[in-house]
């Protein structure tokens, strides 16, 4: 494991497996401190030993928790600078601090689900969609149609001929209508026919079949507006 060195107002962040150095003989003479962390050893002179080991104490940092080993640079007054060894734990601790209290981790904050509930809580159901009512045999006004009126005409599917939304989905396809359609034109076609024949019969050519084609495009109009009655 490689020996851990340190550069001047540099932090270097490690575990101590020990909070206790070790007294080593130095190969310069004398003695030294050994500290063993998980990222490897790192030695220190006496002096410099002794007072990590007092920082370690007072500020309760326990051995595999984080801390930050720096080398600072101080002014030391007069324009002369000094060095000076810290040790710090790194982020929050839980357990006794340096002031005296006492810190415990906080409880997690409940995750909200989708449906805004804290916890597990199920999601809330789903309202039950409501039943449409039938188009069939509906004339738009809640009455059934069964007979044939005079420029409104109803097809036995129940159709209106207003073109409301509930309409596209009763018609089906464009071939449904065919149906329809060639009744209803017929009828009116009837209708005239027999008009013009009465009137040719009634007025002697009096009243042309112009005339007749107004006068029954007014009572078709008039028909639709009146709701066919």
């Amino acid at each position: 494991m490689p020996k851990i060195q340190f550069t001047t107002n540099i932090p270097v962040e490690l575990r101590l497996q020990s909070i206790e150095g070790e007294l080593t003989p130095s190969q310069f003479g004398g003695n030294q401190i050994k500290f063993s962390a998980h990222e490897g050893p790192f030695w220190v002179s006496e002096a410099v030993g002794s007072i990590l080991i007092d920082q370690i104490r007072k500020k309760h940092i326990q051995p595999h928790v984080p801390v930050e080993v720096a080398r600072r640079e101080i002014a030391q007054g007069n324009g002369r600078k000094g060095i000076q060894w810290t040790i710090d734990p790194v982020g929050f601790v839980p357990g006794e601090q340096p002031d005296g209290t006492f810190a415990v981790p906080t409880s997690p904050a409940p995750v909200c689900n989708k449906n805004g509930a804290n916890g597990s809580h199920p999601s809330a159901p789903q309202a039950a969609p409501k039943a449409q009512p039938s188009c069939a045999d509906n004339n738009g006004n809640g009455s059934a149609n069964s007979a044939l009126v005079v420029g409104r005409e109803v097809p036995a599917n129940g159709i209106n001929g207003n073109g409301n939304g509930n309409s596209h989905a009763a018609m089906g396809d464009a071939d449904s209508w065919a149906p329809y359609i060639r009744q209803l034109t017929q009828a009116r076609i009837e209708i005239y026919v027999d008009l013009c024949k009465w009137a040719a019969d009634r007025y002697a050519g009096a009243v042309s079949k112009q005339e007749v084609q107004a006068f029954l495009m007014n009572v078709l109009i008039s028909g639709d507006k009146g709701g066919g009655r």
